[in-house]
């Protein structure tokens, strides 16, 4: 790559390339990105959250399913425990900096996307980091996303990490009950955000809780 392309001005556009309908076009995006890891895994890393935020907003958003098809594909670089930890912050932060419901998914999902350890699972709870979170607890697909998290984090954690992991997803059904005024099932909430994609979702994802 030669570092002649500004990777943080255009990486949202070849991004876009990875969901074009030419096949020749959408090879060469995905070996940009494969590039770019190769010459260093923090390229992407650090990339990731401009990305999604171009990505999921504006009149030229992806479509849900193209996102997170993107998404899927860029987030497999990330791999390193710490890097895996601080995008998580970094993307609960990005939470807290919108009030547009479609980014707070679109976060929600990425953040779910994540390969999850306990630590990261604490840096969530910190008093800080939850509050960025606290509003989109009210969302139904929000909160899905991140049932799924807690599900993932669940099956990979050490039986002493089993603490934290409970702490969250009791203060994520608190704040979802508390915001919303319905009750909330974790397993179904997660599987309900899994199934659908689009804003067509909320729909379904809200059979996924009692009123």
């Amino acid at each position: 790559l030669n570092d002649q392309i500004k990777a943080k001005t255009h990486v949202a556009k070849m991004a876009f390339c990875l969901e074009d309908t030419d096949d020749g076009v959408r090879s060469n995006a995905r070996l940009f990105f494969q590039q770019l890891a190769n010459r260093a895994q923090n390229d992407v890393y650090n990339l990731i959250p401009d990305a999604i935020s171009r990505l999921s907003r504006g009149a030229a958003r992806l479509p849900a399913g193209g996102f997170r098809s993107v998404m899927r594909f860029l987030l497999a670089f990330v791999q390193k425990e710490r890097s895996c930890e601080s995008l998580l912050v970094k993307l609960a932060a990005r939470v807290g900096r919108t009030t547009a419901v479609q980014q707070w998914r679109d976060l929600a999902y990425c953040m779910a996307a994540v390969p999850i350890t306990e630590r990261a699972v604490r840096r969530l709870l910190e008093a800080a980091v939850w509050r960025t979170l606290q509003p989109a607890l009210g969302d139904q697909l929000v909160v899905g996303h991140l049932s799924a998290l807690v599900l993932r984090a669940r099956k990979s954690a050490r039986a002493d990490a089993k603490g934290a992991i409970d702490e969250f997803e009791a203060r994520l059904v608190a704040d979802y009950e508390r915001l919303s005024g319905r009750t909330l099932s974790v397993a179904a909430a997660a599987a309900a955000a899994r199934k659908p994609t689009g804003d067509a979702a909320a729909g379904k994802a809200r059979t996924a809780t009692s009123t």
